[in-house]
């Protein structure tokens, strides 16, 4: 079994309303930032991967993404799409985009999240049980 220890915060949220409070239903996309000396990329990614699983995981109001930047040279959005037909089998694809720029990161994201809607809300689930008979 793989595990893996989680520490720290995500740096940034950016919130679809200011004047409410942190949530899953006001959580738009969140920004981790590290330093360049600190931008190892299988470990930055595998963190950043963590953190969007976790901001989705059964989240019934929206789907948030991930945006993981060193500031300098390397930017990378991350998020979760659904793939297929949801009524027949949960399969989800997770999405990792290496943009050119920090500001073209930010309008990615930006246009991703403009409308706050979900398709991550049975991510996490346990998958239903098969009919039993009688």
């Amino acid at each position: 079994m793989f595990k893996y220890i989680i520490q720290g915060r995500t740096d940034f949220v950016v919130k679809k309303n200011s004047a409410e409070p942190l949530g899953k239903s006001n959580n738009r996309y969140y920004i981790e930032v590290k330093g360049v000396e600190d931008f190892v990329e299988e470990d930055s990614l595998r963190e950043a991967t963590l953190q969007v699983i976790g901001g989705n995981a059964s989240n019934s109001f929206h789907s948030p993404s991930v945006v993981l930047t060193n500031l300098a040279k390397t930017h990378y959005v991350l998020y979760i799409t659904l793939v297929g037909d949801s009524t027949v089998e949960l399969r989800f694809k997770l999405n990792v985009t290496k943009m050119p720029t920090f500001g073209a990161a930010i309008a990615f994201v930006e246009e991703l999240t403009s409308e706050m809607k979900t398709v991550t809300l049975h991510l996490g689930r346990k998958p239903t049980p098969p009919s039993s008979i009688g």
